[in-house]
């Protein structure tokens, strides 16, 4: 039994480490924080982020357009050129809020239509693939300033280390409960498996292009989702803790639509749906530390203009990229827009990137972490000729 006096001794040492607590948590949630989702498959950022005032948009897309805003199922309107997709709607009221912009034009350095190039280009942060060994944010953590030696500075949230952030720097990683199903990249590496193999390889490609025209069987979707929902809860979680990463990696996939694609309704508006929402359950788990989050969503390649003969579209070159998060200086249509007009279109079918993606991690590491951007380009991304897009996040925020 305590005494009077070690009763009150005790309540005040308690209430001092309250306060001592309180403001740790409060310095704590004054560091910046990243995002970086990786949206495996090749996303159709012409269904995204909608050009629906692109005099040429409606005619190319045909039975995938989707309608102006004011329209029934229509974009969600962002200026007089650009929408978003109607199943990202919780994204547009980020946008309006200031804590979205987008580019509708992206691409990596290495312009290729393989699903594997184009990702391991993509972690590495270089203009060719398999040019190096770790990936591109675990080496610009060695010049990040607010860096400690804890392991889970940087974290991963999925079911494997993505290459991007492998290598000699200390990082940490969460997997929910459960093992993955086959992803696109599995079955490619299968096809690759049997190439020369002509009766392996036609059967596989074969049960390849049947899953996708039903998009997979409904145990194997109901699993995506739950492991997507789950994966965007626990970043929002970890983001607000005080002892939490500052930098996350997670992996969503299944934006691999070569068949039975859809417009606002279907397979690709389903995957968008989990995304808004996704991102909408992140930014209210991280809390305070939202607006000292910056986060960026990007694809390894974007699809072709028009639509295949499966109702789908092929790999192709730009894509959309999102920027989101508190810390974001919101509302910007970010790059030119290069048009749809045959003339402008790669190799007559492609949209052509007006920015190039390595520049985009550029600005955002070099103005969200205070960070020398030629060191970075030279260091990071090994290209000193990269310049960092200007103004994506509010600095010192």
């Amino acid at each position: 039994m305590l005494t009077r006096r070690e009763f009150v001794t005790t309540a005040a040492g308690l209430s001092l480490s309250g306060i001592g607590l309180s403001s740790a948590a409060t310095r704590a949630s004054r560091e910046p924080r990243f995002v970086l989702v990786l949206l495996r498959g090749g996303m159709d950022g012409l269904s995204a982020v909608v050009p629906y005032g692109d005099p040429a948009y409606a005619a190319r897309r045909g039975k995938l357009a989707i309608a102006a805003p004011g329209q029934r199922d229509g974009a969600f309107r962002l200026d007089d050129v650009f929408g978003l997709h109607p199943k990202l709607s919780a994204l547009g009221a980020m946008f309006q809020r200031g804590e979205l912009s987008v580019i509708p034009a992206v691409a990596n350095a290495y312009h290729t239509r393989s699903h594997f190039d184009a990702q391991n280009v993509l972690d590495l942060g270089l203009s060719r693939p398999h040019a190096a060994h770790d990936g591109w944010l675990n080496r610009a953590l060695a010049l990040l300033p607010h860096r400690t030696d804890k392991p889970n500075f940087a974290m991963s949230l999925g079911h494997a280390m993505p290459l991007v952030l492998q290598g000699a720097q200390p990082v940490s990683s969460w997997s929910p409960d459960r093992h993955p199903d086959p992803d696109e990249d599995t079955w490619q590496r299968l096809l690759k498996l049997y190439e020369r193999d002509a009766f392996l390889h036609g059967q596989l490609a074969q049960a390849i292009d049947a899953q996708a025209m039903v998009g997979g069987s409904a145990t194997a979707m109901k699993a995506r989702r739950r492991d997507a929902s789950a994966l965007f809860r626990a970043a929002g979680s970890l983001l607000a803790r005080a002892d939490g990463p500052r930098l996350i990696v997670l992996e969503v996939h299944g934006w691999d639509t070569h068949a039975q694609q859809g417009a606002a309704s279907g397979r690709l508006a389903n995957q968008f749906g989990r995304l808004s929402m996704g991102l909408a359950t992140l930014a209210k788990g991280a809390g305070d530390a939202w607006s000292q989050t910056v986060g960026l969503a990007v694809s390894e390649f974007g699809r072709t203009v028009n639509v295949n003969g499966t109702g789908g579209t092929d790999h192709g070159t730009a894509g959309a990229g999102l920027i989101f998060g508190g810390g974001v200086r919101g509302g910007q249509i970010i790059g030119e827009w290069p048009g749809l007009a045959e003339a402008a279109l790669v190799d007559g079918r492609d949209l052509r990137p007006s920015i190039d993606v390595r520049e985009v991690f550029l600005g955002v590491l070099a103005d969200h972490f205070v960070v020398d951007a030629d060191r970075l380009a030279a260091d990071v991304f090994r290209d000193r000729a990269l310049r960092p897009v200007p103004n994506l996040v509010r600095r010192g925020a």
